[in-house]
């Protein structure tokens, strides 16, 4: 299995507002993680292949909805690729439609998640991702307020 840097995370999202917002919530438990974005699937795979084995993040997390590759074909890139077997993978996504989720999961994703709408919801989500990948997120700051 490929070693994996501790703390750094290849953030996959088009959407620049959806990138951040999951960054900073990231951060909030995780104050020492590293993020690198990109905005698509190319972008992913692109990326990846120009890491080095020692650099490679200890988790990505993708959007279903990239462009010219969707998380789903990002997934079935990465699965032909045995470098890339113990990198835990998550998507997150406007879309809930069952097929998508069944199919991101069938191909390896450890968790599908749907997009937040407030942010009581983004908190759910990122201890949900970080603890899917196998991540000890600290206890939240009593100055950052989250509304639970």
């Amino acid at each position: 299995m490929t070693a994996h840097f501790n703390q750094y995370i290849l953030l996959a999202d088009d959407d620049g507002d959806d990138q951040d917002l999951l960054k900073e919530s990231i951060l909030q438990y995780s104050p020492s993680a590293s993020i690198k974005t990109v905005n698509s699937g190319p972008q992913v795979l692109a990326w990846l292949d120009e890491c080095p084995d020692e650099r490679l993040p200890a988790m990505l997390i993708l959007d279903y909805k990239m462009p010219m590759l969707n998380a789903a074909q990002v997934l079935d890139e990465l699965n032909a690729n045995p470098r890339y077997a113990g990198l835990p993978k998550v998507v997150w996504s406007t879309s809930s439609n069952r097929n998508h989720i069944d199919e991101c999961l069938s191909k390896g994703a450890l968790g599908y998640f749907p997009k937040p709408n407030d942010v009581t919801e983004l908190a759910t989500i990122t201890e949900g991702i970080l603890s899917l990948c196998g991540w000890k997120a600290i206890p939240r700051s009593p100055n950052v307020e989250f509304l639970t």
